[in-house]
């Protein structure tokens, strides 16, 4: 089976501490490097994170991007093709909670 890691989110805006297990998660030693955003309507944590390698799966996406219910303290993560972590990272994810949306930051302006 797949590597889990955890990761554990407190603050002001959540009722107690909470803990996530995340699939294939390997702690960085930057914990900036999990980008994590926060949807109040959907009451959901999400994180993009880069996924412990296996030798035998070349081509499988390096990065996971996690839904975790705040209530439930549960997650569904898939794949994603997401790359440029870093520019995401320096330009920053907005959240539109009314529209349900969130943004990233076009790839164009990426610089690679």
């Amino acid at each position: 089976g797949k590597n889990t890691g955890s990761i554990v989110v407190t603050g002001r805006r959540f009722p107690k501490q909470l803990v996530f297990d995340l699939p294939g998660l390997v702690a960085p030693d930057d914990p900036d490097e999990i980008l994590s955003f926060y949807s109040g309507t959907l009451q959901r944590l999400f994180f993009i994170y880069e996924q412990q390698q296996e030798e035998s799966l070349v081509s499988h996406s390096p990065y996971s991007i996690a839904s975790c219910s705040i209530s439930h303290a549960s997650c569904d993560t898939a794949d994603t093709t997401l790359e440029h972590l870093w520019a995401l990272r320096h330009q920053g994810i907005r959240v539109y909670d009314d529209l349900r949306l969130v943004g990233f930051p076009a790839r164009s302006s990426c610089g690679g």
